[in-house]
């Protein structure tokens, strides 16, 4: 079994090495986990709005040396691993026994009025965008917020840049008012990279049915978070887990689910992940699971790896 994620913060990992905030040993260990639990593509973040330890990733001088440092380790220390930007070289990669690892920013505040930093990543190989975190910027407002403002017109000028650019848009920590704007807006692909089921578990994190099915009606995808406060408010489990998968299914269908994880640990030891599955090692849990579930072979192989190679294969550029 292989598996894909959509939702890495291997970048931010790599940068906190490369500005001496982490230890190298930590990221070796994660490179060698991808490396046992087969995992040959990867949704990688680069920056976002948000914090972490010293460094503030919605500055856009430290998103663009995350991004420099993002390529060099990957280029210079890592021959297993390849970034990836374009369709064409995503099979041949996987193909040639490498990691894939796809670019993406987890939150637009380090984006200029101008686009001069979008367009800098951009050439760089960033090719996702999610336009928010949890709070509000100057594109639109996140799903922590209480008041929703919507996509702003600026917002609604970086998707047209967006489509200039041919990004694939994760309306992943995006308010509701937000998220139908932008569906509204603009034709890009999109998808959810880790979020689950609002009916399920009540978190302002979670997608509610009808956002679910909208993603779907657009051939986007929405991915299970393994975080457990966004699975269930009181215990979660494996079985919990699966229950946002069922439900995504049951309002969609089996191509438009994946996994995205979220894994963290290696910064916040304090983060609870459904029993313990916290490392790429443990993901061949949640493929027993799904076949303990009854999910076919073909099915876990689409939720776990096919579903995220085909909607890359499909839309990268």
């Amino acid at each position: 079994m292989q598996f894909a994620d959509a939702h890495s913060d291997l970048g931010i990992l790599i940068h906190q090495v490369g500005t001496k905030l982490a230890q190298r040993d930590i990221l070796e260990l994660y490179f060698a986990q991808m490396k046992k639990a087969v995992v040959p593509l990867s949704i990688v973040q680069i920056g976002g709005d948000f914090g972490q330890e010293d460094l503030d990733y919605r500055d856009r001088g430290i998103v663009i040396k995350s991004m420099n440092e993002v390529g060099k380790e990957i280029s210079v220390n890592q021959p297993d691993f390849e970034i990836v930007t374009e369709a064409s070289n995503l099979g041949n990669t996987i193909k040639s026994n490498k990691h894939a690892v796809i670019l993406s920013l987890e939150g637009s505040s380090s984006i200029d009025a101008e686009f001069k930093a979008l367009d800098a990543l951009h050439q760089q190989g960033l090719r996702c965008l999610a336009l928010t975190h949890n709070s509000t910027n100057q594109f639109a407002s996140g799903c922590e917020e209480k008041v929703d403002k919507g996509l702003t017109a600026l917002g609604e000028q970086l998707l047209d840049y967006a489509k200039e650019k041919h990004l694939i848009i994760d309306l992943v920590h995006i308010g509701e008012r937000s998220f139908w704007d932008v569906l509204d807006t603009t034709q890009l692909p999109v998808f959810v990279s880790h979020s689950n089921s609002k009916r399920i578990c009540n978190h302002f994190r979670n997608l509610t049915d009808d956002q679910i099915s909208a993603i779907a009606e657009r051939d986007g995808l929405i991915a299970l978070n393994f975080i457990s406060e966004f699975i269930d408010t009181e215990k979660a489990t494996l079985d919990g887990l699966i229950d946002h998968a069922d439900l995504v299914i049951e309002l969609t269908s089996i191509k438009n689910v994946a996994l995205g994880p979220d894994f963290y640990a290696y910064f916040n030891a304090d983060w609870e992940y459904v029993e313990d599955v916290d490392n790429p090692t443990e993901l061949y849990r949640v493929s027993d699971k799904l076949s303990e579930r009854g999910y076919s072979k073909r099915e876990i192989e689409a939720i776990c790896y096919e579903n995220i190679f085909r909607f890359m294969k499909q839309y990268l550029r």
